[in-house]
């Protein structure tokens, strides 16, 4: 009798031990191999259920952004407003643009919620004349079309979602058919280690209960610090700057490697209605937004910022806090 009950529990655990095994692999599979590259590291964005989205701990930047917003689309045609934005001045283009900062510094996430989820801001609605995105993706496109004039620094920190710090914990390479496209896709795990442009980050760390390198290694993520971007492999940088005739040689993506520190620039991309995904901004530098660090040193192989080629990082760091700081106080001369 006790030799049955033994057996038993011996199977049980076995069985256990499998199917933790089974599910283990399975998630590594979804997430290195399948063909979901970009779905693998999306993440939800917010039911938003208050209009205009007013938060207390928002800068008065920030709230005036989200009001004026609201206003626009309520009593403008989508059309007017293009209009207005790609044909205004650029110093007017400069305090829309310290506007637009403002709402991506504090949560692009819930910004793109806004944009995506509320239900009377669909076309067709009688409140709306236009929507949001009309008007916060007119400033952005305004702000490629006159990079030359604004200044390709500031024009990096404007069109950046997140500026982050960061240190790479896992790498994985898959083929990613999102789109209906074969694409050679780099998915990366990495701990944020100081926040540059950045209030919240998105939750999308919650894959495989963490482990999705080669070999199931748990990365730390206490604190919510932690942060999963993709990129296309081998990727032709400084598009946008090429047709704006600031840059005259061919530029490709670097494949980062674990352990190793960056300085990344994101933007979101959508993948369907409520979810997005990060990528770096890979059309206006060499790096394609991707800055290495290296004892101490910043790669900057085509001296976006200025400051040489390999600015110390403290040096490189309080450069983008400065132009930042000068975006914060842009006003109509």
């Amino acid at each position: 009798m006790k030799t049955t009950n033994l057996k038993k529990v011996c199977l049980f655990v076995v069985s256990y031990l499998v199917l933790i095994a089974i599910t283990a692999t399975t998630a590594y599979c979804q997430f290195g191999s399948a063909p979901d590259q970009r779905t693998a590291e999306s993440f939800p964005l917010y039911q938003i259920t208050q209009i205009p989205l007013l938060r207390t701990d928002m800068s008065l930047d920030c709230m005036v952004a989200y009001i004026a917003m609201d206003s626009v689309t309520r009593n403008i045609d989508y059309k007017n407003v293009l209009d207005f934005i790609f044909n205004t001045s650029i110093d007017t283009l400069k305090v829309l643009s310290r506007y637009m900062y403002a709402v991506d510094e504090y949560d692009p996430t819930l910004l793109r919620s806004y944009i995506y989820t509320l239900r009377d801001s669909l076309p067709g609605s009688t409140n709306y004349k236009s929507l949001p995105q009309n008007s916060y993706s007119g400033v952005k496109q305004a702000i490629i079309n006159k990079i030359d004039e604004l200044g390709r620094d500031y024009s990096m920190l404007l069109l950046s979602n997140y500026i982050l710090k960061v240190r790479i914990d896992s790498v994985v390479i898959g083929t990613d058919t999102t789109f209906n496209d074969n694409l050679s896709w780099v998915n990366v795990a990495c701990t944020v280690l100081d926040t540059i442009k950045a209030t919240y980050l998105p939750d999308n760390c919650n894959f495989g209960n963490h482990k999705f390198d080669k070999h199931h290694n748990e990365i730390n993520t206490s604190g919510h610090n932690c942060l999963i971007f993709g990129y296309p492999q081998n990727w032709r940088t400084g598009n946008w700057l090429r047709k704006a005739g600031l840059l005259d040689t061919d530029t490709y993506i670097r494949t980062v490697q674990k352990d190793e520190e960056y300085f990344v620039f994101l933007e979101f991309f959508a993948l369907s209605d409520s979810t997005d995904y990060l990528t770096s901004i890979k059309n206006l530098d060499a790096c394609g937004g991707l800055f290495r660090i290296n004892n101490g040193i910043v790669e900057d192989t085509g001296n976006y910022w200025g400051l040489g080629t390999t600015p110390n990082v403290n040096d490189f760091q309080n450069h983008l806090l400065t132009l930042i700081g000068n975006i914060k106080t842009w006003w109509v001369q």
